[in-house]
């Protein structure tokens, strides 16, 4: 009998710990009677081709061993340029990345599964996002957590370029990106279109457009997002002192920053958002750079069906 279930892994994933870990699961994945099939990406784009294959193939879950990055490739591999693929298939993220930070706000739904077997399946929101490659070319992806852009996508662009990311938790390492970049950054002047409403040139260090809560390696940027509300979640943070950020870095860290003026949400089913300058404004989605501004972005109500983790495997 053909296997139903198909693993897509990631073998640079995270540190070697996580690496490790993931080797493990996968192994545990291709055994017994109900063996999955294990594949190991081998670049990038790689999940996206295999999942579109597997989909096309009849498989109907798709389990995601890798960080926020594979998954969010493994989510674009669900839709081609007619749609859905397999409107009925599922996603089973299991970690194993650097951040993992969407599976932080699975792990935080009120009816998560409390004991192991079959996961719960949940339709979840996506984003689609209109965007500008470094070359000038317009592209169109799916995000499933956050995308940022200013202060988040240099952070991105310096954690993907740091090898020592690879031996340090992921935390950590976002922590001291952010540190280094706000130091050398000071902040974009945007323009902010919600929902076709113009809301002016803001300046600001950075704007998170947030489907679930987490970014950076654990930062709660919008403790208020739920991925199932059909609502974009979005943050605006203003151009503030760097000694200030630093003082109340534990409380955005945590959620806790509905007091902090400088921290600006906005909610919306449509967000465009447009240099009001010349230089470029990077932007990041689902921990991965993929381009710069103008963007636009739109929600998805409903668009993928994901198997709400249980308790770590190990």
């Amino acid at each position: 009998m053909s296997p139903t279930t198909h693993v897509i892994a990631n073998p640079a994933a995270g540190s070697r710990h996580v690496q490790r870990r993931s080797r493990r699961i996968a192994a545990r994945l291709s055994q017994g009677p109900a063996a999955a099939l294990i594949s190991w990406t081998q670049g990038p784009g790689h999940a996206t081709w295999l999942t579109r294959r597997a989909l096309r193939q009849g498989i109907r879950q798709i389990i995601v061993l890798g960080g926020d990055g594979t998954i969010n490739e493994v989510v674009n591999g669900f839709f081609d340029a007619d749609g859905p693929i397999a409107p009925d298939a599922s996603l089973l993220p299991l970690g194993g990345g650097s951040g993992s930070d969407f599976l932080r706000t699975l792990h935080e739904l009120p009816d998560r599964p409390a004991g192991r077997g079959s996961a719960d399946v949940h339709p979840v929101d996506l984003m689609r996002v209109s965007f500008t490659t470094a070359h000038g070319d317009a592209r169109t992806r799916y995000a499933i957590n956050i995308a940022s852009m200013g202060l988040g996508g240099l952070v991105v662009r310096r954690v993907r370029s740091v090898e020592q990311r690879r031996f340090i938790g992921g935390t950590v390492a976002y922590f001291a990106a952010i540190i280094q970049c706000l130091q050398a950054y000071e902040h974009d002047d945007l323009r902010v279109i919600a929902d076709g409403i113009d809301t002016g040139v803001h300046t600001v260090r950075n704007i998170a457009v947030a489907n679930a809560r987490y970014f950076g390696g654990g930062l709660q940027i919008a403790p208020h997002a739920v991925i199932d509300d059909g609502v974009l979640d979005v943050v605006l943070l203003d151009d503030v002192p760097f000694r200030r950020l630093l003082r109340d870095a534990r409380k955005i860290y945590a959620g806790e920053h509905a007091d902090l003026p400088y921290l600006r949400p906005l909610r919306a089913r449509r967000i465009t958002i447009v240099p009001a300058g010349t230089d470029p404004v990077f932007l990041e989605m689902d921990g991965e750079p993929v381009g710069q501004l103008p963007a636009t972005f739109s929600i998805i109500p409903g668009a993928i069906n994901i198997h709400v983790p249980f308790a770590r495997i190990e």
